[in-house]
């Protein structure tokens, strides 16, 4: 036993000198240059042993020396380069290395009008957005995400109200921009979850011009994500923020507020005296009287919101699948927490791959939200908050629940209208469904050439209740009464959108010489139908059939955007080109025709042209000084857009029903009003924009630059003459395209890429040197 006991002393002694010597042994000096692909050396190269996490970095030669083991694995990295890995017996002394451009950032495809380019080969002012840059900012509204991430994009949130969805966005302030969801012109950007979107494109200038008609003030582009071929993922993302008032100030207590009232009264033109008096001031410094803080009574300090959003994708390398499911709730600041917005939305994105040259795709998404507000909106009961005095009690008798009349008696007392069970409420029910299908098949026989076809259709329901209920307020022994009689109303509105599209597209490489081509044929068909009906009510029951039948209403809203019907045709086309990536060129037109127009006039062109020139893929610039400018980019376009949101069948003539009306033997018999003379050489509005810009990065990323300078010109603007008509005409002058404008402006973009994980690994280093 005892010699087995010394026989393992020994091994163990002789197992830990060993442990040093086999490390002396295979430890080694190596050395090396790292240089770019022109052969300029690359200072601050970073060299890490991955293997045992010390490095060191490039000094001004580019030059490097790290001792490495035998098991040692060198990563050589530089922000915009490949990184490389040497293992084995490629670490020795003086190695040249050479790290290759990373254009994995201008080879990024942009998607645009009807397909997608190079980043590389943009010849237009077109910015995107991915949604990994996007979620980084939280909101129930996904246009507020975009504030501050896109040049040219201004956002303006103006009502924090849950549900209102009450935000306006322009492209460089020229005006409300058509906005595309996967490829389909749709209105519902503000409620798309923002899990679901896989990036957006923005289109400013004279490349929105493919969108014809609705393009003049610019295109956002919103493309939902796809599938992967792999496995089943599953990925959850959940958030629970506050919300809180900004710049909200706090209201005066009563004795401010009176002294400031004799302030008023003290300094009249005409002369004046006090307001109040030393004995209005004594019952609320003594306490005897309590001043109401009507923010505090009305307004809580935060609001919760809550957003959830599960997605599942996977597939085969025949079959790509991309399921979500979201949900959405959000309180509003006021207190009885009877104004609130949910929302419930699904999404399936299917590619499959039919055969080896047809694929088919097929999108559906579906939508239900709700918001409830008391029958008073927001704005009235702020209104009311602010235009209280804190010498007014909230309760005339608490106990009773009978709420306290202002002294000002036009106002409302606020905390009585934010209230659903004493003055009624309001409900918005939506239901959303969007669909798209769309094959395509690629010609074997000709390399670069495919076809497709595109068929999609949307339909929303609107299902508005409004149960307004007669409420009281008291003052000493006066009762007022608010909102008689009672009545329950129902709104319903419908709205199709049908749109297909057939198109042609070719793109091949012809030694350097790129070429791409699009022709696009489309149809779109809208309708929009409603009808309401009310009824007062004897009994304090929120229903239809509880209503009485006199006076009842039954009606249609002749509203342009609630009762419509509107067909729009198009023949589409673009064709690109550029050799070797560095000399650009684009043409595309739409010649489009829209049923809001005379037949005179219904048709137009809308054609654009743009160029570029990459400086920095020339040789000379490869081999100059310069060439710490890695991308260098001049272009410029022009183009003619159109714009028809002001027009609404004004060509037609006829009569404005119901207008008016009277009362004849105790009925009521709506009144006819004449539309007044039609212009039968009515148009849309022609927008010329031209649009300069330079793109430049240098140092791989570490800085880069865009600069644009856009010049927008309309003309043939909507406006009436100054004249008028004879009365006994009875109408006035139609509108006329008789008005322009000019919008130009500047836009600069400064943008900066690192990695954060290679500085801290650098720092990280025991044995660096540089």
């Amino acid at each position: 036993m005892k010699h087995v006991i010394m026989c393992f002393v020994a091994s163990l002694l002789l197992s830990l000198v060993s442990i040093p010597m086999l490390a002396q042994q295979q430890s080694r000096l190596i050395s090396g240059i790292i240089k770019d692909e022109s052969g300029e050396p690359m200072i601050g190269a970073s060299v890490l042993d991955v293997s045992t996490k010390q490095g060191t970095i490039a000094d001004m030669d580019g030059k490097f020396t790290l001792e490495v083991t035998s098991s040692s694995k060198l990563q050589i990295s530089f922000v915009g380069y490949k990184d490389q890995i040497i293992s084995g017996k490629d670490l020795k002394k003086d190695m040249i290395i050479v790290l290759k451009s990373n254009t994995e950032m201008i080879d990024e495809l942009v998607v645009v009008g009807y397909g997608s380019q190079k980043k590389a080969t943009l010849t237009g002012a077109v910015s995107s957005i991915s949604t990994e840059e996007m979620v980084t900012t939280k909101n129930e509204d996904l246009s507020n995400m975009l504030t501050g991430k896109i040049a040219g994009v201004r956002v303006v949130q103006n009502s924090s109200e849950p549900g209102a969805f009450n935000t306006s966005i322009d492209i460089r302030g020229l005006g409300n921009p058509l906005v595309v969801i996967d490829g389909i012109p749709r209105d519902n950007m503000a409620r798309i979850d923002p899990e679901d979107v896989e990036s957006i494109s923005v289109l400013k200038d004279a490349s929105a011009s493919i969108y014809g008609v609705r393009a003049a003030n610019g295109v956002i582009l919103i493309t939902t994500k796809k599938g992967t071929s792999q496995k089943p993922e599953i990925s959850y993302t959940g958030s629970f923020t506050w919300q809180k008032p900004s710049n909200f100030p706090d209201m005066v207590d009563a004795q401010e507020w009176m002294t400031l009232a004799n302030e008023i009264s003290m300094h009249k033109v005409d002369g004046g005296g006090l307001t109040y008096t030393d004995s209005d001031f004594e019952p609320y410094r003594t306490g005897t009287k309590k001043s109401t803080d009507w923010k505090g009574a009305v307004m809580k300090n935060t609001a919760p919101q809550t957003q959830h959003a599960i997605n599942i994708s996977g597939g085969t390398d025949r079959t790509q699948y991309f399921t979500s499911f979201g949900y959405q709730y959000q309180e509003s600041f006021l207190k009885t927490d009877d104004m609130n917005y949910k929302k419930f939305n699904i999404r399936s994105n299917i590619n499959t791959k039919i055969t080896d040259h047809l694929s088919v795709d097929l999108k559906l998404f579906g939508m239900m939200d709700e918001r409830n507000t008391p029958t008073y909106g927001s704005w009235d009961i702020v209104r009311a908050m602010w235009l209280m005095t804190p010498l007014d009690p909230i309760y005339q008798d608490e106990a009773e629940g009978k709420f306290y009349q202002p002294s000002n008696t036009t106002l409302m007392n606020p905390v009585a209208i934010m209230n659903s069970d004493n003055v009624g409420y309001c409900t918005y029910q939506s239901k959303w469904f969007q669909s798209s299908m769309g094959a395509t098949y690629e010609l074997p026989w000709i390399e670069g050439l495919s076809i497709s076809g595109l068929f999609s259709y949307d339909y929303i329901l609107n299902d508005n209740k409004q149960y307004r209920q007669t409420w009281y307020s008291y003052r000493d022994e006066q009762k007022y009464t608010w909102l008689d009689p009672s009545y329950v109303q129902r709104n319903f509105y419908g709205k199709d959108n049908v749109l297909w599209q057939a198109k042609i597209n070719y793109a091949h490489d012809f030694d350097g010489h790129n070429i791409g081509a699009t022709l696009v044929y489309e149809e779109s068909h809208k309708e929009g139908d409603n009808f309401w009906g009310r009824r007062d009510l004897s009994l304090p029951i929120d229903q239809v059939f509880a209503g009485m039948s006199e006076n009842q209403q039954f009606n249609q809203s002749t509203s342009s955007s609630a009762l419509y019907e509107r067909a729009n045709q198009a023949l589409i086309g673009r064709f690109t080109y550029d050799y070797l990536s560095k000399y650009l060129f684009e043409v595309a037109f739409r010649y489009e025709g829209s049923s809001m127009f005379p037949s005179e006039s219904r048709w137009k062109a809308f054609p654009s042209v743009s160029g570029g020139w990459r400086v920095s893929e020339e040789k000379f610039w490869k081999n100059s000084s310069l060439n710490f400018i890695n991308n260098l980019k001049l272009r410029a376009s022009y183009g003619v857009l159109g714009d028809d949101s002001a027009l609404a069948y004004q060509f037609l003539q006829g009569y404005t029903y119901p207008s008016g009306g009277s009362v004849f033997d105790g009925a009521w018999i709506g009144g006819v009003v004449n539309k007044g003379p039609a212009n039968r050489s009515i148009s849309w509005v022609k927008a010329k924009t031209f649009n300069i810009g330079l793109d430049a990065e240098a140092w791989g990323g570490l800085l880069g630059i865009t600069a644009e300078y856009f010049n927008r010109e309309r003309t043939g603007i909507l406006t009436t003459r100054n004249a008028s008509l004879p009365g006994l005409v009875g109408a006035s002058l139609p509108q006329e395209n008789l008005n322009g404008d000019i919008s130009r402006g500047f836009e600069i973009e400064l943008s900066h890429r690192n990695k954060v994980n290679d500085f801290i690994s650098l720092l990280s280093t025991k044995n660096g040197q540089g």
